[in-house]
């Protein structure tokens, strides 16, 4: 008589590679984890590099530095890395949103556009009505029998 049933076995020989399939990617990602900081502002992408996942979604790009985990130094305070380079660090490109300063300049200047389109059609439309009043007290003194002398 075995000790253990073949079912209860068949379970042990099925779940225990499976196991350590599930194990050993999350031990290898625990030694693989990166840590990423932004070294500098938003940017526009280049037109070369506009099809890039990291120009998606607004055209625009940071410049950050990663760092495996394991080569921070150990005197680092926990979640405070240095403003300086760090040996080992890698640059990369992030995805941003908009550039504040791109974005204030273009609505800056669709105002000023606005306000130059009103600007031109408060004018024609000033010379319209005074060519208009011009034309109604013409015929109101070719009316009234008024001639210029």
């Amino acid at each position: 008589m075995p000790l253990l049933p073949k079912s209860i076995l068949t379970l042990i020989f099925l779940f225990v590679p499976l196991t350590f399939m599930w194990v050993a990617p999350a031990l290898a990602a625990a030694t693989d984890e990166v840590v990423c900081r932004p070294f500098g502002m938003c940017e526009p992408c280049p037109a070369e590099a506009l099809n890039q996942p990291f120009c998606k979604p607004y055209g625009n790009r940071r410049l950050i530095h990663c760092i495996r985990v394991a080569d921070i130094p150990k005197d680092t305070p926990d979640g405070h890395l240095p403003d300086h380079a760090l040996p080992g660090e890698t640059p990369a490109w992030e995805s941003c949103g908009k550039v504040v300063l791109q974005e204030r300049a273009d609505f800056n200047e669709f105002v000023v556009c606005n306000l130059a389109l009103a600007a031109l059609s408060l004018g024609v439309l000033y010379a319209k009505v005074k060519k208009l009043t011009t034309m109604q007290y013409r015929q109101l003194a070719a009316r009234i029998g008024l001639s210029r002398t």
